[in-house]
């Protein structure tokens, strides 16, 4: 599951993976470990794309399956939404 912390650290460092091998900490490398900054960049994509008004009802449906079977937090999912759109991520 993504945690709350986990999706805060991947925004502190803009999703940039690299910066986070030199400078971050223990704690923070293993929180985005094992492909937890993959979804949750993967997650911010299709998020941007659902906001947008550009991806399909099914599209829609499928991205708000995959955020519950991966977010447990509401307000996990609140930063989520809400950082969807306004961090460039690849």
């Amino acid at each position: 599951m993504i945690s709350r912390e986990a999706i805060e650290v991947f925004a502190q460092y803009r999703g940039d993976l690299d910066a986070l091998a030199r400078t971050g900490t223990g704690t923070q490398k293993h929180m985005l470990s094992g492909g937890v900054a993959m979804e949750i960049s993967n997650l911010l994509l299709r998020l941007s794309l659902v906001q947008s008004g550009t991806a399909s009802a099914s599209f829609a449906a499928e991205t708000s399956t995959l955020l519950h079977s991966l977010v447990s937090e509401p307000a996990a999912m609140v930063l989520l939404k809400s950082l969807a759109g306004t961090m460039h991520v690849s």
